[in-house]
């Protein structure tokens, strides 16, 4: 059954040449990615290898090492498990670790797909683990709205990012002032609206003013001449 396949393509594989080993066939074999391998024949004519190894999944990972997907994949390893790593205490140092599927790179890639543009790896509950229901490829701002420090608030019947939830308003009051609004007890519909009263110049000089004569009150009563 052997001889007629040779030369034939099978799956991602065709079969070069075939030689005996003991007891079984052993198939040198090309892969589609380029690769050239020793197979076990019947493992090659009854499909149960389609191809080098490169694929898994249905996701072709051969040729990967350096790709930004790759080098991904091995900082978030080295974060989780490596003390001497820079970002170790927010991390592995935190008890972050990475799920067991994700010990190999062809599961991660299955699971996660390449990296896009512009995107990194961002977990989407940052005390939770890096497993494939909590991550994500985000952008910068999409990371931003997600950390730990992120002000969530409840906008027009969602939860979101106090700095999206004033973009959507429209306000016109400072970030900082709306901020301290909330800090001190005012709901977010009047944080949001209501503007923040001009000082007025009059108001300013008489306050210069009251503080001036009380400098010299008390200058006075320190020279003993009132």
């Amino acid at each position: 059954m052997i001889p007629e396949n040779r030369n034939k393509k099978l799956g991602r594989l065709t079969i070069i040449s075939v030689k005996t080993e003991g007891r079984r066939r052993i198939a040198d074999c090309i892969c589609e990615c380029g690769a050239r391998k020793f197979i076990r024949a019947d493992h090659v004519i009854s499909g149960l290898q389609a191809s080098c190894g490169c694929q898994k999944g249905g996701v072709t990972i051969h040729g990967m090492h350096n790709t930004s997907t790759y080098t991904t994949w091995q900082q978030m390893r080295e974060r989780c498990a490596n003390p001497n790593n820079k970002s170790f205490n927010r991390y592995g140092g935190r008890g972050v670790i990475v799920c067991p599927r994700w010990e190999l790179f062809e599961n991660f890639i299955e699971d996660m797909g390449e990296r896009p543009p512009g995107k990194s790896l961002d977990r989407i509950n940052n005390d939770g683990n890096y497993d494939p229901s909590n991550c994500r490829w985000a952008s910068i701002s999409e990371q931003a709205n997600n950390k730990r420090n992120t002000v969530l608030v409840q906008f027009q019947g969602q939860q979101m990012p106090l700095s999206d939830a004033i973009a959507a308003s429209g306000s016109v009051v400072p970030s900082n002032t709306i901020r301290m609004r909330l800090k001190s007890g005012w709901d977010l519909s009047r944080a949001l609206s209501e503007t923040a009263r001009p000082y007025r110049k009059d108001t300013i000089e008489n306050a210069l003013c009251c503080i001036g004569f009380g400098l010299c009150v008390f200058a006075s009563l320190a020279w003993g001449l009132v």
